[in-house]
């Protein structure tokens, strides 16, 4: 089953950098993942965040504001 990842921000680098980690880290754990860029401001609105970028793992908001640390994205993957 694809876990759903949605990541929020306006395509900085750093939000490239953390789909690049993202898609790393889904190989290495052999997990099926479904990015989806997102940079819909409306949409910013709707889930309410803090701060960007913003990484949604199953609709639920693991970090926002910072770039995670490739550990971190490893537990909200391997836990989803």
């Amino acid at each position: 089953m694809k876990k759903k990842v949605k990541i929020f921000g306006v395509g900085s680098s750093g939000e490239q950098q953390l789909l690049a980690e993202v898609i790393s880290v889904a190989q290495q754990l052999k997990v099926d993942v479904e990015v989806e860029q997102v940079n819909d401001i409306d949409l910013f609105l709707q889930f309410q965040l803090p701060a960007i970028p913003a990484l949604l793992v199953e609709d639920q908001m693991v970090v926002n504001g910072r770039l995670p640390a490739r550990e971190e994205i490893i537990q909200w993957l391997a836990h989803a």
